[in-house]
C-alpha cells in the first residue's frame, strides 16, 4: 500500500491522484475522502479536532468503508480491501464462537469510532469488544469514552499497513488487549503499566484458549470453507472445556 503525507494547508495540487484538483482549499479534504483510490493511505497533518469530527461524519454519510485514525493533529485515512474485510469477519466470528462455547458474555462492536476529545485521539479498530466489562456495558447505547471504559479487546487486520504508529492512541485511551493479524500470524499484545504494548502468550480476555487455534481456524476457513472450519473449532473448544473440568 502506498502512503502519502499531506499538510492540511497544502494546495489542492498536492493531493494524490485520482482526486480532483480544481476545488477550494476548504473542500479538497472532503473530496479526497470521496475519491481516495484503493490501496492508498493518506496522512494529514495540522488537523483540528473539529475538522476530524466533521470528516468522520462525512465519511459515515458518503464512504463508510474508509478507516480514520486521529492522534493530536495527525489524521490517517485508509482504504479497506476485500481480503482485509474477510479476515476481519473471521476474527470477529472467532470471538463470537469462543464467547458462545465458553459461556462468556461479550458485547461487540464493528468499526465504531473510539474517541476522546480530551486526549485528542480517535481510532477505529476493525472490531472491538467488551469482555471483562461486558455486563457493565450490555445496556449502554450512547457511548462516551470520557466516562465509559475503553474496549477490553480490539481486533486489527494488518494486511496493508501495520498498527505500530497507531498504538500510542490505543494506549492513551487504555485499550487493554489487541489482536494483530497480518494474514498469517496472529500476535496478541497487552497494555503494560508503562504505557507500551507487549506480545503475550495468552489472551487476557480468553486465557484458557490456546492462541494457536485462532490462526489455524482462519487458515482452514480460507482453504476448506468456514462451515467445516468453525465446526472443528467449536469441537476443539468443547474438548478444552471437558479437559478443564474437575
Amino acid at each position: 500500500m502506498s502512503v502519502a503525507t499531506l499538510d492540511l494547508a497544502a494546495p489542492p495540487a498536492e493531493i494524490p491522484p485520482p482526486v480532483v484538483r480544481d476545488m477550494t482549499t476548504a473542500d479538497w479534504v472532503g473530496q479526497m475522502l470521496r475519491e481516495l483510490e484503493p490501496g492508498l493511505t493518506v496522512t494529514l497533518t495540522g488537523v483540528s479536532w473539529d475538522r476530524y469530527a466533521k470528516l468522520v461524519e462525512l465519511r459515515d454519510r458518503e464512504r463508510p468503508g474508509l478507516k480514520i485514525c486521529y492522534d493530536r493533529g495527525e489524521l490517517s485515512v485508509m482504504t479497506i480491501s476485500s481480503p482485509h474485510d474477510r479476515l476481519k469477519y473471521y476474527l470477529s466470528r472467532v470471538v463470537d464462537t469462543i464467547s458462545e462455547e465458553l459461556g462468556l458474555e461479550v458485547v461487540g462492536q464493528g468499526q465504531t469510532s473510539v474517541s476522546r476529545e480530551d486526549l485528542e485521539r480517535g481510532f477505529e479498530p476493525d472490531a472491538w469488544f467488551y469482555v471483562q466489562n461486558a455486563a457493565r456495558m450490555r445496556d449502554r447505547r450512547d457511548l462516551n469514552f470520557a466516562v465509559d471504559p475503553p474496549p477490553d479487546l480490539a481486533v486489527e487486520v494488518e494486511l496493508s499497513r501495520d498498527l505500530t504508529t497507531r498504538l500510542p492512541a490505543y494506549a492513551a485511551v487504555g485499550v487493554r488487549e489487541i489482536w494483530r493479524h497480518d494474514g498469517e500470524v496472529l500476535t496478541v499484545v497487552e497494555l503494560q503499566p508503562d504505557g507500551a504494548y507487549r506480545a503475550v502468550s495468552q489472551s487476557p480476555a480468553f486465557p484458557t484458549v490456546p492462541l494457536a487455534l485462532i490462526p489455524a481456524v482462519i487458515a482452514e476457513a480460507d482453504r476448506d470453507g468456514s462451515v467445516v472450519a468453525f465446526k472443528q473449532f467449536r469441537e476443539a473448544l468443547r474438548e478444552l472445556g471437558r479437559g478443564n473440568r474437575p
